[in-house]
């Protein structure tokens, strides 16, 4: 049974599924049985090892150099406390690991969450309440944070950060250099890289029964038994029996200059001198107040 020796870490929609499709292009690169699996957030090494094992590839991965982990809550620090601890000690090797951090505009990365959320579960809070009473939003969020919380436990050298604008902007560029960085050939056809997805910009989810959303939300071991019992198809044939679709609130540059006043300004001054990313564009995104939808 072999462990991941490669991690995506990036934040729910902070580009990694976008990331993660086109590292798998790569002929050196395999995969775990599915995205998100998620292993190391489990508490008891049995728990891990059964997880492990239901993930494991389907096919035989032992030519290749990498294999690839790539879930998101590995970066929702303080959710899940101790991630790092448990890679290092379930990997054999954990020296040699190698982690890659895809990180979005914190303010984008928030609202798309947010919306996301709506858009499948129809979430009982408006996006000040959702920080107010779930606060992973914004920690997850706060990139200085979660990767603080690794740099703890692993040293910087096994970490290459990728601003997803950057990545937009030039796909075969960023990968090139994330896969020169691995010692891998860079010089691989990306021609077939799919596009990215999006959440819905023009609407979304609201409770039809606000009591009863809000009940589901304050017990997380609730909506956990809920997706276990059901399969997907039936989870989403229950939220769309409780919500109700709505035109999708308009968030302005000047909302969104407040969040990053209010929450995150010298968090991108702290993951700038973490990453040696320049991040200065993130601190002057949202300059002048004219109306726009936040992209997904």
């Amino acid at each position: 049974m072999r462990h991941p020796n490669l991690f995506l870490i990036g934040a729910q929609k902070g580009g990694s599924s976008s990331f993660f499709r086109g590292l798998v292009m790569h002929p050196e690169i395999a995969w775990m049985a599915m995205k998100e699996c998620n292993i190391y957030t489990l508490d008891t090494p049995e728990a891990v090892a059964a997880r492990l094992a239901e993930c494991q590839p389907a096919r035989d991965v032992a030519g290749f150099r990498y294999l690839l982990d790539a879930s998101i809550d590995y970066s929702r620090y303080p959710k899940f406390p101790r991630v790092p601890e448990t890679i290092r000690a379930q990997c054999p090797d954990p020296d040699a690991l190698r982690f890659i951090y895809v990180l979005r505009h914190p303010v984008e990365r928030l609202i798309s969450n947010y919306f996301w959320r709506n858009q499948l579960y129809g979430l009982p809070y408006d996006l000040a309440g959702a920080i107010t009473a779930e606060p992973q939003f914004l920690a997850t969020s706060r990139y200085d944070l979660q990767i603080e919380h690794f740099l703890k436990t692993f040293s910087r050298e096994q970490f290459h950060f990728v601003k997803s604008e950057n990545f937009y902007a030039d796909p075969p560029g960023e990968l090139g250099r994330v896969f020169a960085w691995l010692d891998l050939d860079p010089q691989i056809d990306l021609s077939a890289l799919p596009h990215r997805g999006a959440t819905d910009k023009a609407r979304m989810r609201t409770p039809r029964f606000n009591a009863l959303n809000q009940l589901i939300w304050k017990l997380p071991g609730l909506r956990r038994t809920l997706r276990q019992i059901f399969p997907d198809r039936m989870v989403r044939k229950l939220v769309r029996a409780t919500t109700r679709e709505t035109a999708r609130p308009v968030i302005t540059k000047a909302d969104k200059q407040a969040l990053l006043a209010q929450h995150f300004h010298e968090s991108i001054q702290r993951t700038a001198a973490l990453t040696g990313l320049d991040l200065d564009d993130w601190l002057t995104a949202y300059d002048g107040t004219q109306q726009t939808r936040t992209q997904a």
